[in-house]
């Protein structure tokens, strides 16, 4: 993915205005966001099911936006991980060997 650049603060993007439209609105928020305890095993079940749930979203790209806009540090937005959106903004550090 390349790298998204920040919304203007006034803008309909800022404002969430895309949430209206959003698929997730009518799905349990546990499917995007994680459980205190969790198995990699079920993190990567869950997070699939939610990624197949955005990538059919009419407002994927205004949802990804937004939560690397604001750094959103929790949950799936956009088809994205925590992981995915800071790699998206850069500071996604290298793992340790």
């Amino acid at each position: 993915m390349a790298p998204l650049q920040p919304e203007p603060s006034g803008s309909a993007l800022a404002r969430g205005e895309w949430r209206v439209k959003a698929r997730c609105r009518t799905v349990a928020e546990e499917v995007f966001y994680p459980p205190e305890r969790e198995t990699r095993r079920a993190r990567r079940e869950r997070e699939t099911v939610a990624r197949q749930i955005c990538w059919t979203c009419p407002v994927q790209v205004p949802c990804r936006r937004f939560a690397v806009a604001t750094q959103e540090p929790h949950g799936v937005w956009g088809g994205t991980t925590p992981l995915d959106r800071r790699r998206l903004a850069g500071e996604a550090r290298p793992r340790d060997s």
